[in-house]
């Protein structure tokens, strides 16, 4: 495994050292994505304008150790986001918790929707909200394990949380009898039938009756099991790659182009064409799942 001192300096070698000016100033105002991806570099900065103020240039030892920081407070944002999934996923491996196959986890994404509809933005919910809503679906939840988990998966701490994302991470770690849940529906994709049901379920629950997903829903399902900055990064820029395919003439006049679940992932969809994205999104899945089962043998031993 890499040091974060190895990462670093990989890290200012590809960029080529900071950029100039606030490079966070501007991003800060933007998507949650791009405030999660920012996040893991503020400390570099900080270092960095430290050392303009005092006139000196900075030292690349100084920008390694500051970019390490980083890279350390991501991973171990990561560490966490897997504890508190391992001992929520428990939860909902408890009766009355545990419904057949994904109901659960469908029932609670409903609910956190309908919750969300009559907020600015109907896809963030409060914590307030999401709390609420966990503790009047679930059993065996209480109100500081809710605001844990929010707090997982609000990392910038702007109290507002991306419950269709919240929603598709529960979809890849609760895997009652996965296996036979629509694997039987993708016998052309005999290597991705793990992923692609996953997907499958994801995108049933982002659509919600619209008729299919955009292509940033797309990219939110398949960063729903990144654990590192860079993966989600990837996986931005893949899916802006191939989904060029599907721009139309003044699209920023129209509304956002829907894919249907076929589209995606039928026979002849756009990541079955492009499965280079379902090998990251697999190994991606894979390793989440194997880290949250660790956990929660662990808690079970305990």
């Amino acid at each position: 495994m890499s040091t974060y001192g190895t990462l670093a300096s990989e890290h200012l070698s590809l960029t080529g050292g900071p950029e100039k000016g606030n490079p966070f100033r501007s991003r800060m105002s933007g998507s949650l994505g791009s405030l999660e991806t920012t996040a893991s570099y503020a400390n570099s900065y900080s270092i960095m304008t430290g050392q303009e103020r005092k006139g000196k240039e900075p030292k690349k030892k100084e920008l390694i150790r500051a970019v390490a920081k980083g890279e350390k407070s991501n991973r171990l944002t990561g560490e966490k986001k897997l504890d508190c999934l391992a001992v929520f996923g428990l939860v909902l491996l408890k009766a009355p918790n545990n419904a057949p196959g994904q109901t659960t986890v469908l029932e609670l994404g409903t609910a956190l929707a309908t919750t969300a509809s009559s907020n600015p933005d109907p896809n963030l919910i409060s914590r307030e909200q999401f709390t609420s809503v966990l503790m009047s679906q679930l059993d065996h939840v209480t109100p500081l394990s809710c605001q844990k988990l929010f707090s997982t998966f609000d990392p910038t701490g702007i109290g507002r949380l991306n419950h269709l994302s919240f929603s598709c991470t529960l979809m890849s770690i609760h895997r009652p009898s996965m296996n036979n849940l629509t694997s039987g529906n993708y016998h052309y994709c005999r290597d991705y039938v793990k992923s692609v049901t996953v997907l499958s379920r994801c995108i049933s629950v982002v659509e919600r009756g619209r008729g299919g997903v955009t292509v940033n829903d797309l990219k939110m399902i398949l960063k729903s099991c990144s654990l590192k900055a860079e993966d989600r990064r990837a996986i931005d820029i893949q899916v802006d790659q191939i989904s060029s395919v599907l721009k139309r003439p003044f699209e920023k006049f129209s509304r956002p182009i829907m894919m249907s679940e076929d589209e995606v992932l039928g026979q002849n969809g756009l990541l079955i064409r492009n499965s280079f994205i379902l090998d990251v999104f697999q190994e991606q899945l894979l390793h989440m799942q194997h880290e949250v089962s660790e956990r929660q043998g662990a808690i079970k031993r305990a």
